[in-house]
């Protein structure tokens, strides 16, 4: 069955049982929920919610078996050969991690800062092993050892599918834009910068292409290039105005964030209540869209992610 589009009752039989299975663990269910929208939504590609299927579903034979459903053909869950890490020697890591900060010491040294980001986010698992390899293969482009060394703390599995289309069109348009800017080196540098913040989701979608925009100024091939780095419905135009799109919003989706929101207030409910309270009002008319986005910016205001997730609503 891999490879061929399961039918709704197919799919929706498949959530019952997952529910099911993991009705005692309710986070792990939602977790679940996210990572078919971002993967239905080309947020995540399928090795990388191959691996966050295998993560969440560790110990269920069955459910992991039954997601090969909802794969492309040439796709599959196995049960052996999991995803394991290399044994690593802590002084080799150490030796490492002190090579790559030599190597860029001085005026390049943003280059190690940015290598320690990328790392952070594989550690705070807000990206997948693929994605972080093609992110450090962009920032040692021109380091080639350092690569290789670098592969040698993944997944052994790994070795095969390191180099996809899109990482070698990344790797050519690294270099189109090095040579484009080979007098101005300081201009590709910015350009680095800003690839690794907006990958660290330092920066929005809407953000980076007004940096880019500014940075490729004139540069036409550059800015229509860059196009295929941002997300689905997503596009640099030529012109002066630059709008986000407007993204549909599925009544799933909203339940999900609303749900989102209470288990991340959990142990303080205040905060949810406010939110609440705040939909309310305006839905009564009794609050204005700014001044709603107001009060949860402050609401949300350690909390980001959600605040940003609140905005698509808004779009509408």
């Amino acid at each position: 069955m891999v490879g061929d589009k399961p039918t709704t009752s197919d799919a929706l039989d498949y959530l019952k049982i997952v529910k099911k299975t993991y009705q005692d663990k309710l986070e792990v269910y939602m977790s679940f929920l996210e990572v078919m929208k971002d993967f239905k939504a080309q947020r995540t590609d399928t090795y990388g919610v191959i691996l966050r299927v295998k993560e969440l579903l560790k110990g269920e034979k069955e459910l992991l078996l039954g997601f090969n459903m909802f794969l492309p053909k040439g796709f599959e869950i196995t049960i052996e050969g999991d995803q394991t890490l290399p044994d690593v020697d802590f002084d080799k890591a150490i030796s490492y991690m002190k090579k790559i900060k030599t190597r860029f010491q001085g005026n390049n040294m943003h280059a190690y800062i940015c290598f320690l980001d990328i790392l952070n986010m594989y550690k705070k698992e807000k990206k997948n092993i693929i994605e972080i390899y093609d992110e450090v293969a962009v920032l040692f482009r021109d380091h080639q050892d350092l690569l290789a060394e670098f592969a040698h703390f993944l997944p052994h599995s790994f070795s095969r599918k390191m180099v996809t289309p899109k990482l070698t069109y990344a790797l050519e348009y690294v270099k189109t834009v090095k040579d484009k800017f080979k007098d101005t080196r300081q201009k590709f540098d910015e350009f680095l910068e800003v690839i690794v913040d907006f990958r660290a989701e330092k920066i929005d979608t809407y953000g980076v292409i007004l940096k880019v925009k500014e940075l490729f100024k004139d540069q036409q091939e550059l800015l229509l290039g860059f196009d295929s780095f941002l997300p689905e419905g997503w596009k640099i135009t030529l012109g002066v105005d630059q709008t986000p799109p407007k993204e549909p919003v599925t009544f799933e989706e909203a339940v999900i964030f609303v749900k989102n929101v209470k288990a991340r207030f959990q142990d303080n409910d205040r905060p949810y209540r406010s939110f609440l309270d705040s939909l309310n009002m305006y839905r009564n008319n009794n609050r204005s869209l700014t001044e709603v986005l107001e009060e949860l910016a402050f609401l949300f205001r350690d909390h980001y992610d959600l605040f940003v997730e609140f905005t698509r609503f808004t779009r509408q």
